[in-house]
């Protein structure tokens, strides 16, 4: 019996569950913020394109929202 391997093997699931707890998290967020520019839910498949396609997304989230009522909701902020 060997308490650090317990240890690390502890932190181990505890990270393990962030991520599974995570990750839908984050893909949710994208798709709603894909949605503020106007864009469909589908281009979150462009993180599956190694480097390139995270930057991609990256790039559109900088995308300021669209400033009227679109077919996914209402603007987010308040106008002005």
């Amino acid at each position: 019996y060997d308490a650090s391997n317990l240890s690390s093997g502890m932190l181990a699931l505890v990270m393990i569950i962030a991520v599974v707890v995570f990750i839908p998290a984050g893909i949710t967020v994208t798709i709603r913020r894909l949605h503020d520019i106007g864009l469909t839910g589908w281009f979150i498949f462009l993180s599956l394109i190694p480097y390139l396609g995270s930057f991609i997304l990256l790039i559109m989230s900088l995308i300021p929202s669209e400033r009227r009522v679109n077919k996914h909701g209402p603007y987010p902020k308040p106008l002005d």
